[in-house]
């Protein structure tokens, strides 16, 4: 039996990761990898203390739902966007974590769609 989660990619070769959890399984595009500031500017996840990277943007499929999700440092503290619409015209954004922003996502589509 497979033990999950689980990363599939050959990157940096291909740019594309599937990632895989018991029951859903999500396509990430690295579109930019980004950098990481130097201390004491750099900000770290606060569940697995990884390191937050400025200017990153990666685009995710899971279904048939496709949204665009950038990292931006504004005044030294990571913002988190996630783009969304046919052409990634709509977004929400955080500065509190992404988990934040997809929450806040949710609740916007949950209004769009009820």
């Amino acid at each position: 039996m497979a033990k999950y989660p689980q990363e599939i990619t050959k990157y940096p070769q291909e740019q594309t990761i599937l990632y895989k959890e018991e029951k859903h399984k999500f396509n990430y595009t690295i579109l930019q990898e980004g950098v990481y500031p130097s201390e004491p500017y750099l900000k770290y996840t606060s569940s697995h203390h990884y390191k937050i990277p400025d200017n990153y943007e990666v685009k995710t499929t899971w279904g048939k739902k496709t949204v665009k999700c950038s990292i931006s440092y504004i005044n030294n503290k990571p913002v988190f966007r996630v783009y969304f619409g046919q052409n990634f015209e709509n977004q929400v954004e955080s500065d509190k974590t992404a988990t934040n922003a997809a929450t806040l996502l949710h609740k916007v589509i949950k209004k769009i769609l009820f």
